[in-house]
């Protein structure tokens, strides 16, 4: 107990699916988030709470990762921030 995979898998799909541009992600990552956890307990590896032990983790663990993020974004060096993406925001032509 808990599901490493399971927690680690939706630890990255939050963390993906809050970064990313395209909205759509914010659908699939959690579905496949969900299916690593399914194929635990399908598999007899872990049992139904072992799974959703991880996937409270799992999410604790990427929104506490973005709370720290966001208060603790103007210490970090400018090429470790992220890029604010905004409607007037565009790429650099090459």
């Amino acid at each position: 107990f808990p599901s490493g995979h399971t927690a680690t898998a939706f630890a990255a799909a939050v963390l993906l699916a809050s970064i990313m541009r395209d909205r759509v992600w914010a659908f699939w990552l959690p579905l496949v988030a969900f299916f690593v956890g399914y194929t635990r307990v399908y598999l007899a590896q872990h049992y139904v709470e072992d799974v959703l032990g991880g996937i409270i983790i799992g999410i604790l663990t990427a929104l506490l990762s973005l709370w720290l993020y966001t208060r603790l974004e103007h210490t970090l060096p400018p090429t470790w921030r992220l890029k604010k993406h905004s409607p007037s925001y565009s790429e650099p032509k090459q």
